[in-house]
């Protein structure tokens, strides 16, 4: 019998790094996994942000669209984001920001499970 464990783990973004408008993660690819995946995101040091965070996927790696409501706006300095995402059928995933202000992330860490 396979035990289904969160054994998948990879850095979207492994920091400290300074996040801005325009700014977009390491591209990850998802189709290892087994059903749902969750994305957290911790950062500190806000300067006056406004920055909206999308989820972004792709099927072929290269051209990547906005998933629907993905959407989650920090106006604060410091805090942690939580994605928990369930059905998702494309290869690749990544985080794209856009807005004023900018925060630094301490990382952004991909969990999804698999079978073993």
């Amino acid at each position: 019998m396979s035990v289904l464990d969160a054994i998948l783990q990879k850095y979207m973004i492994e920091g400290p790094e300074t996040i801005g408008d325009g700014d977009v993660s390491q591209v990850i690819g998802i189709d290892n996994r087994e059903a749902e995946f969750g994305i957290q995101l911790n950062y500190i040091n806000g300067a006056s942000p406004s920055l909206t965070v999308y989820l972004q996927t792709s099927v072929d790696g290269v051209t990547f669209v906005d998933v629907a409501d993905s959407d989650q706006l920090i106006e604060d300095v410091s805090g942690t984001l939580l994605y928990d995402i369930a059905g998702m059928g494309p290869n690749y995933i990544r985080l794209r920001f856009e807005g004023t202000g900018t925060f630094e992330v301490t990382n952004a860490l991909y969990s999804a499970r698999r079978r073993h």
